[in-house]
């Protein structure tokens, strides 16, 4: 239903020598709908395979947007998180794709996109060499709306994101607790690590009855899969 792509094709220049080979880039999308909607199914339009190492999906108010997102050419982003909008203010990241993941699809829920919002992308590129030199991306995002839907859907970032794993230690783990405070429904989810990582496992529960959510005893960063439950698993407050 609706296709966004870069007004203009963008040509990483990998210029911060402290992240060699390394260009976040953010760009401000405008959905061009005239009330609120909802994105029911999503996947991203990868232009140029060989560099786009991973592309994550914002939004922000349009009177919230950061003027430097809002150029043609974008706004180097890789270490301003504020550029992705304000994640108090409803805004934020509404999805994220690393190579191997399946489109994301809803069941009769959505998430919400008011109509002063605008969509921001942040790209990842990675330079390979002379072989990917000069290479230019035009990439987007494509997605399935609806201007109502059963269920409204919340995408959270949750994890550990400042350890450190210690020097030769070949099965290190950590862990990370969120104790929720009022019931969710969990539709999905997304787990993401980099090229260390060996497995990840989640699970719930209260007063040491824990239920498996999700496990992968062979994560592979060349292919990150999105896990969408065949049927939304309640998880009551506490």
């Amino acid at each position: 239903d609706l296709m966004l792509t870069l007004g203009e094709a963008y040509t990483p220049t990998y210029q911060d020598m402290s992240n060699a080979n390394n260009e976040y880039r953010c760009f401000a999308l405008e959905h061009g709908q005239d009330a609120k909607f909802y994105i029911t199914a999503m996947h991203p339009i990868v232009d140029s395979p060989e560099i786009v190492h991973h592309v994550v999906l914002a939004k922000t108010s349009r009177d919230k947007l950061d003027p430097g997102v809002a150029q043609a050419s974008g706004k180097d982003c890789i270490d301003d998180m504020g550029a992705l909008g304000d994640f108090g203010d409803g805004g934020g990241i509404i999805g994220a794709w690393a190579p191997g993941m399946d489109p994301v699809v809803f069941d009769g829920a959505g998430l919400e996109i008011n109509a002063d919002d605008v969509f921001i992308l942040q790209m990842h590129y990675y330079s390979s060499g002379a072989q990917t030199d000069g290479l230019s991306d035009k990439s987007g995002y494509a997605m399935k709306i609806a201007d109502t839907v059963r269920n409204e859907i919340l995408m959270a970032p949750f994890g550990k994101f400042d350890f450190q794993i210690p020097p030769n230690d070949d099965n290190y783990s950590e862990t990370a607790e969120l104790d929720l405070p009022v019931p969710i429904t969990l539709w999905g989810a997304f787990p993401h690590m980099h090229v260390l990582g060996k497995s990840y496992q989640m699970e719930v529960g209260a007063a040491g009855e824990e239920t498996c959510l999700l496990r992968g005893d062979r994560y592979d960063f060349d292919n990150q899969l999105t896990y969408m439950y065949k049927e939304p698993v309640y998880i009551p407050g506490g």
